[in-house]
């Protein structure tokens, strides 16, 4: 005999079914609902309100008056004997085992905690939890009290959040280890500091976000204190952190300057990555017909879902992707969309007639053969977007990170541009620690060491998804709680 879900569900089918299998009202589904949520020794087995402890359930209750019976009956000699001594056997011990998984001793209710940490774990809201056809479905599925999300914030989130820090803490151990540190703004403009820590132990590994903070400022003294902040609370032995990435921001150049009077052993090193980014920004400023194209088509498809149906219509390719100037390599991949689908694009801007001052300026452009040249000599960057992607890898050696770099100087010799050469060797020596790597200076524990920041910069991707438009009271206590066991909880 097939099990329920052996076949294909019709989640309005089973909703239904559950509501008629009570046969009561929505007001009352909704008290029992409150009342096995506030109270543990409540739940509803077999569609039907029940005291756990009492072993009695509530048939004959009515909406207005089921709170009212419940209080009297907590308040009764015999409910408060009961619920003192659970060690009573139940008559009827049909699902009653897996109804409430508590831990007694902690006061803990496992499965509460399960889903706390699964919630986290996949960035969803606890506000999900007052969906009401969410909880008709887990209650008739899997015959569990479901919490309310403020308890789930208030009780349950830093138990999770303890539980996977100590878990990272152990991790960490006393092992050299490296430091990411980044800062950016958040959707309420506040600044935001993450801290990453890798082991360095010979081995490959990934690096585990230790801190979310949110400094006053963004100078090098808040950059400072945020490393020393972030390595106190995890544990971390100052002399065991060897390396420190950064980009090349100001403030973290010189709160990293300062944070060495603290990490004796610490190398700097920014990130080769926002390197190969600046040569980017060093060809896109000196394309300049090339930019202003890109910009131009950028704002005639933007919002404009008539434009983008005419677009594939005429030239029945897809859509090109929208460049984002910060996001390493974006540009100059947009450019060589542009490059290869040149007379269609052309084809499509002729075509339209739209009363647009993007579309007037477009139509100017293409009547310049000089865009057409730069759009076409910039595919000769090919090689530039490729290594960005490829130090993005996990777990490069330092010294397949480092035959990158110099490959990319000796591609740059041979295409004879000095400036996009000047601007890389200018970028790689911001500091003088990336020169004892060149020189083969580190340990055999060190192998590993990563040359980009790429994990910091994926941190600040989970931020924007948990901190949303519709998300912004949440706390930075909360807000450090959430991201810590959304980025580690793969551990």
């Amino acid at each position: 005999m097939a099990t329920p879900m052996a076949n294909k569900i019709n989640y309005q089918n089973v909703f239904e079914g559950f509501v008629k299998k009570q046969n009561v009202e929505q007001d009352l589904k909704d008290k029992m609902f409150e009342i096995c949520a506030n109270d543990l020794n409540f739940c509803i087995h077999d569609s039907r309100l029940m005291c756990m402890p009492c072993e009695q359930y509530f048939d004959k209750i009515d909406s207005k008056h089921v709170k009212s019976n419940i209080g009297i009956h907590t308040k009764s000699s015999k409910h408060e004997k009961n619920v003192i001594n659970k060690s009573n056997k139940r008559k009827s011990t049909e699902d009653l085992s897996t109804l409430v998984n508590k831990d007694v001793t902690k006061g803990i209710n496992k499965f509460w905690l399960a889903i706390a940490a699964v919630f986290m774990a996949a960035g969803i809201p606890f506000e999900r939890l007052n969906c009401k056809a969410l909880r008709s479905f887990l209650f008739e599925w899997i015959k569990q009290n479901l919490p309310k999300p403020d308890t789930l914030r208030k009780n349950y989130a830093e138990i999770v959040y303890n539980m996977l820090f100590n878990n990272v803490k152990e991790l960490i151990g006393n092992n050299k280890v490296y430091l990411q540190v980044d800062e950016t703004s958040d959707a309420l403009q506040r600044t935001v500091c993450n801290i990453m820590c890798g082991v360095l132990n010979g081995t490959k590994t990934k690096p585990y976000l230790i801190a979310t903070l949110f400094p006053n400022g963004t100078s090098g003294d808040d950059i400072k204190d945020a490393m020393i902040k972030a390595c106190d609370k995890m544990g971390i032995n100052y002399d065991n952190v060897v390396l420190c990435l950064t980009d090349q921001a100001p403030a973290c150049l010189s709160g990293v300057k300062k944070a060495k009077k603290t990490f004796k052993n610490m190398k700097h090193v920014t990130c080769i990555a926002h390197a190969m980014q600046r040569v980017c920004e060093t060809i896109r400023q000196n394309n300049l017909k090339a930019n202003t194209f890109v910009t131009k088509f950028k704002e005639l498809m933007t919002n404009s879902p008539k434009r983008k149906r005419e677009f594939k219509e005429i030239c029945n390719i897809a859509l090109p992707k929208q460049p984002v100037i910060t996001r390493w390599g974006t540009w100059l991949e947009v450019c060589y969309y542009y490059a290869q689908h040149y007379d269609k694009i052309c084809k499509f801007i002729v075509a339209i007639s739209h009363k647009n001052k993007a579309l007037e300026e477009l139509k100017t452009l293409i009547g310049d053969e000089e865009l057409k040249v730069q759009l076409e000599n910039l595919l000769k960057y090919k090689f530039l977007t490729d290594t960005i992607v490829a130090v993005q890898t996990d777990s490069l050696t330092i010294n397949e990170q480092l035959k990158m770099v110099q490959d990319l100087i000796i591609k740059f010799k041979a295409i004879n541009d000095m400036d996009c050469l000047a601007k890389l060797k200018s970028s790689l020596e911001k500091n003088t620690d990336f020169i004892l790597y060149l020189n083969q200076k580190y340990t055999p524990s060190e192998v590993y060491s990563p040359m980009s920041t790429v994990w910091v910069e994926r941190s600040f991707s989970t931020l924007k998804f948990i901190l949303t438009d519709k998300r912004v009271n949440l706390t930075p206590e909360h807000i450090e709680q959430y991201l810590f066991v959304k980025f580690n909880h793969v551990l």
